[in-house]
């Protein structure tokens, strides 16, 4: 009876997908601070935000990584860390945002990384991509965390934001807005 149960588990275990130490990780560039929305249609010369989320199981207290625009798209305001009390140190080759602090990614929750404001002004640069790429200062192969354990991971599974006006290449100004009213 135990000869049974015990090859049942060992080919139960065959069977089950086994977990590389990244394999839970997943960072990318958002619409939204869920980390839900990867494409986005922002309007020329109208603000909008995107945001920089990471999940993992781990409890995590910096990442490093490089953000790459389009032309023609300005980062006017940036916040680090979810309470926005991080800390940004720059590199030549990137960003590491540091928290202050230890954070749970518990059951795969998004852990905020860094809150940006930008603009576009060239509709020309559009379609594109807001690209989440490693600071080759940290690593040159893979955007890298550090846990609480002082521990450095490397994070492979990355989504980029996607902008694309979808037809919507005219600006916003006041007084379209006010002729509505």
């Amino acid at each position: 009876m135990r000869i049974k149960f015990s090859l049942a588990l060992i080919s139960l275990a065959l069977v089950l997908p086994t977990a590389d130490s990244d394999a839970q990780c997943l960072i990318g560039v958002f619409h939204d601070a869920a980390g839900q929305e990867s494409v986005y249609w922002p309007f020329l010369n109208v603000p909008f935000d995107f945001y920089v989320v990471i999940r993992d199981e781990a409890a995590i207290e910096g990442v490093a990584y490089r953000l790459e625009f389009p032309a023609g798209m300005f980062v006017i305001a940036a916040q680090f860390s979810p309470d926005g009390d991080g800390f940004l140190f720059q590199t030549p080759n990137g960003d590491i945002i540091g928290f202050g602090e230890c954070i749970l990614g518990f059951g795969g929750q998004p852990i905020l990384v860094a809150h940006y404001t930008a603009l576009f002004v060239d509709p020309g640069s559009i379609p594109g991509a807001i690209r989440l790429l490693p600071n080759v200062d940290e690593n040159p192969l893979s955007i890298v965390y550090a846990t609480c354990g002082e521990q450095v991971v490397a994070c492979e599974n990355v989504i980029d934001l996607y902008i694309d006006f979808g037809g919507a290449v005219q600006s916003r100004s006041f007084g379209a807005v006010k002729s509505l009213y």
